[in-house]
């Protein structure tokens, strides 16, 4: 039976929110501050907040789901044979104490790193994730913590915030690319120019060079803001 496929559009769909939402918060919140189209009055804080707090839940749906596709992942990539029967409760508990059996998704992930396209989605699977995890630490600290509002961030830790939440989305798509290009042996994206260089095996490493970019980006941020408050102090 296979049990990742399913799972697979909970995810993307729940990133997509957060990615779209943190991105129009730090347009939206650049536009006020440099009173762009007069978007001071344009755009209440109650939007902003709402966009945030949408941000937030699909970022919260979106992890959940990521771990139930990868483990459902690892299980179907283990090659153990398995049918869900629940028309007694002995079938329900067989069926229960199988998908907490972790040899099964275990075995899968040793036969998947041995495979290049299953291998490439493991290892982007969990850069992703930890892309999401900086955006999350990032709103917990200053939001959760701090208590401040999301308008009131330096647009610079704004900007890793949206910047992690798209492209860990980018990522998401990319690993469902190549998953489709594994069990069908084409994508949506396979067609695609420049999207194409997203998959698995492609000429121009586009994730690697997102990926490396993305962290300039980020130690630049930093010592931007480092650097910027030093300066409002004095």
């Amino acid at each position: 039976m296979v049990l990742h496929a399913p799972s697979i559009h909970f995810h993307i769909g729940a990133w997509f929110v957060t990615a779209l939402c943190t991105t129009l918060v730090l347009i939206i919140n650049l536009f006020k501050q440099k009173n762009f189209l007069n978007f001071q009055d344009r755009v209440s804080e109650e939007t902003i907040q709402n966009l945030d707090f949408a941000a937030h839940i699909g970022g919260i749906i979106g992890l959940g789901g990521i771990l139930v596709a990868g483990y459902l992942g690892l299980i179907d990539a283990s090659g153990v044979d398995f049918h869900i029967a629940v028309s007694s409760i002995e079938e329900i508990f067989t069926t229960v104490l199988f998908f907490f059996d972790f040899g099964v998704p275990l075995q899968g992930l040793e036969k998947s790193i041995n495979q290049p396209q299953l291998g490439y989605k493991v290892v982007w699977t969990v850069v992703g994730m930890q892309l999401y995890f900086i955006s999350g630490i990032i709103r917990f600290y200053f939001v959760t913590l701090k208590k401040n509002k999301i308008s009131d961030i330096h647009l610079g830790i704004q900007s890793i915030y949206s910047g992690a939440a798209v492209l860990g989305f980018i990522m998401m798509v990319s690993i469902s690319a190549t998953g489709g290009i594994y069990t069908f042996n084409e994508s949506f994206l396979t067609d695609l120019p420049i999207l194409n260089n997203l998959l698995a095996g492609s000429n121009v490493p586009l994730l690697q060079i997102l990926t490396v970019f993305f962290g300039i980006f980020v130690l630049a941020m930093i010592l931007f803001v480092i650097v910027s408050t030093k300066r409002s102090e004095k």
